[in-house]
């Protein structure tokens, strides 16, 4: 799927555009992916894991994500350089075809400013192949119970327990 290109404002005011990677962001996200990797030990992978990954490789990637419309990739970009990721693959299978996976990358400089939570809010709301909206299954290795609960609430945008319902 393409994901088709939008604004939003940030934490700190400045503004971030959401829009899906294209060709000549390939020599880009193979830094962002490398840097990602090494800013936390919480990622799939360690950077020097990344050598395999080519240019050929990430334009392919991003053509056949555009083309699958069971998979969504969106690239967050701050002041002109990409400072996220995320990419969202629903199941084709009849039996999956209510699951789907998502990951999310933000560099360690824009934590705390929104991104993650407006990427996983936008994954939330897409439609995969027809299907609806794609539910979230939490399976979180690193979070605890009460972290897990409180993304859940972050990208529902539900109000928990101590928590009043806004506007």
């Amino acid at each position: 799927m393409i994901y088709e290109k939008t604004t939003f404002t940030l934490k700190d005011g400045r503004t971030a555009i959401l829009r899906s990677p294209c060709e000549d962001d390939a020599a880009e996200m193979l830094d962002f992916i490398r840097r990602s990797s090494g800013e936390t030990v919480f990622l799939m992978k360690y950077p020097e894991e990344c050598d395999s990954y080519t240019l050929e490789k990430e334009r392919e990637l991003f053509r056949l994500t555009g083309e699958d419309p069971y998979s969504l990739m969106i690239a967050c970009v701050v002041d002109g350089r990409i400072a996220a990721n995320c990419l969202l693959a629903f199941r084709n299978r009849i039996k999956e075809a209510h699951r789907a996976s998502v990951s999310v990358t933000v560099l360690k400089e824009y934590w705390g400013l929104g991104i993650g939570t407006k990427l996983m809010r936008r994954c939330a709301g897409s439609p995969g192949k027809g299907k609806g909206s794609c539910r979230s299954s939490w399976n979180s290795s690193r979070a605890t119970s009460a972290r897990d609960a409180c993304m859940r609430r972050r990208v529902s945008g539900s109000p928990g327990p101590d928590q009043t319902p806004s506007g």
